[in-house]
């Protein structure tokens, strides 16, 4: 039996495998970033998963996670887990290479991350091959639910958005300037606070201003992370992520006009892990 797990900064998706290549059963728990998160509440949130499961027949866990893209953060994460599982090899890998691994298998092309966060990275069919760093969300993070979140608040308290979706905008969470500059720099996750404002941004996406304000963040994301290394040709290009998913059709079309080609764009790398690592003998 294998685990597999996808975490991300809001949630994390697990997937039991058991010897027949069969799927047990998935499940969601909270985040598990190890810039977010310790040692213990791993422990717990990993133990509250497998606890129906017969911990001696799981092999190995394979966890990718956001904020595991160095040897101290993914140590961390693999100290919980096998506090859980002490008997298991455990394997901890980035989210950027479960998205690739889901989006490409073992073909190669730009694999980007839009969710909370954003990432990207060119993978060759074995391993990511890194250009850009990732800044996270207060230096970085274009084009993810975070950055776009932030454009929305900065039009509103600037007063360049239109007065019909501003006034919708008011009406919805009645929030004035000091609650906003409060749950942004003094309360806990301002970046999941930010990204929550997509919600807004996807019930007016048919506005011609909010397609433009999402088409601008989804810009900046390939002008930072991708076309400074693009060859003259085509690009071909995959995206995992909430907000990919989400905006789709406006992802593509800012693609189109940068000269990249969209092969896929999933809301989960889910799927696309289990067959990875059924196919390549849980590697």
């Amino acid at each position: 039996m294998m685990v597999i797990a996808d975490s991300g900064s809001t949630k994390t998706t697990w997937a039991l495998i058991d010897s027949q290549n069969n799927i047990i059963t998935k499940k969601e728990s909270i985040g598990l970033n190890p810039f977010f998160v310790d040692v213990c509440f791993i422990k717990k949130t990993s133990s509250k998963i497998i606890e129906t499961a017969d911990k001696k027949k799981i092999s190995a866990v394979y966890f990718y996670g956001a904020g595991c893209a160095n040897d101290e953060k993914c140590n961390l994460v693999k100290k919980g887990l096998t506090a859980t599982l002490p008997n298991t090899k455990i394997f901890i890998y980035s989210d950027l290479l479960a998205a690739a691994r889901a989006l490409f298998q073992k073909q190669k092309g730009w694999v980007c991350i839009l969710g909370t966060g954003s990432n990207a990275a060119y993978y060759n069919g074995r391993i990511l091959i890194k250009h850009t760093p990732s800044l996270g969300y207060i230096l970085g993070d274009e084009g993810s639910g975070t950055y776009l979140g932030k454009l929305l608040l900065q039009h509103i308290l600037y007063h360049k958005l239109d007065k019909t979706l501003t006034n919708a905008f008011h009406k919805k969470y009645n929030l004035d300037l000091q609650n906003i500059l409060l749950h942004t720099y003094s309360k806990p996750n301002p970046n999941k606070y930010l990204a929550s404002f997509t919600h807004f941004l996807k019930e007016y996406e048919n506005h011609s201003s909010i397609q433009q304000l999402i088409y601008n963040g989804f810009s900046d994301f390939i002008k930072n992370h991708i076309q400074p290394y693009m060859k003259n040709d085509i690009e071909t290009i995959g995206f995992i992520g909430s907000v990919a998913f989400s905006f789709k059709e406006i992802l593509i079309q800012a693609c189109l006009d940068h000269n990249l080609t969209v092969l896929d764009i999933q809301k989960s790398p889910m799927d696309g892990l289990i067959k990875y690592h059924i196919q390549n003998n849980r590697k």
